[in-house]
């Protein structure tokens, strides 16, 4: 029995939301203009292009942080735990030794090599 309330109430909101959905779209105004296009910077028109192009060797660098830094959210927990010890030092060996490993790919690829 409760399972069908749920299912009813789901399908409701469902039509309900593909309703508000299509009728939104039906009376929705195709208006386009190019100062409703345009970015908004503090009420003057950019100086300049805003997707300026970066370096990869950023954005690889970020993500070699991001990883690093998750491995140090996983293993602080660890460190506390007294139980099970040596499953626990297994386990922290194994995620250091693969983010390890995945360093050295890194650094033997070039990614790392900020000279190019």
């Amino acid at each position: 029995m409760l399972k069908m309330v749920f299912f009813t109430f789901f399908i409701c909101v469902v039509i309900i939301g593909s309703l508000v959905l299509l009728i939104s779209m039906f009376f929705m105004e195709n208006k386009s203009n190019e100062v409703g296009e345009s970015p908004f910077e503090c009420g003057f028109e950019p100086i300049s292009y805003s997707r300026t192009p970066f370096s990869i060797q950023f954005f690889s660098i970020t993500i070699i942080f991001l990883i690093f830094d998750l491995e140090i959210v996983i293993i602080l927990p660890l460190l506390k735990s007294n139980q099970h010890y040596a499953l626990i030092n297994l386990l922290m060996t194994l995620i250091v030794l693969v983010l390890l490993g995945g360093l050295i790919v890194e650094w033997y690829d070039g990614s790392l090599d900020w000279s190019v």
